[in-house]
């Protein structure tokens, strides 16, 4: 995360050319209020992207349980055909 040096009018820490201008950025109210709409912005991007990360993991999972859940009822299906056959082959063989 960036970070605001000068809203406090704090020093500079580095002394060479550099330093002094990335920490003189943000003088005026209106470059902290620039900053500030900036940083929404882009943390309103980033939550977009994660609901909608989140929002395919849900379907994802949502179709798995489907699919399992078609599967066991299927697997139940078969268990009871296979019991009444037998027993019905049971019930011939006497």
């Amino acid at each position: 995360h960036a970070k605001m040096n000068n809203i406090h009018n704090q020093p500079p820490k580095e002394n060479n050319e550099e330093g002094r201008k990335r920490n003189s950025l943000m003088n005026s109210p209106e470059e902290i209020i620039e900053w500030i709409l900036r940083q929404i912005e882009e943390t309103r991007e980033k939550n977009a992207r994660c609901m909608s990360e989140i929002e395919n993991r849900q379907k994802r999972i949502r179709f798995i349980y489907e699919f399992i859940n078609q599967k066991m009822l299927d697997l139940e299906d078969s268990i009871e055909d296979i019991i009444n056959d037998l027993y019905y082959a049971e019930q011939e063989r006497y």
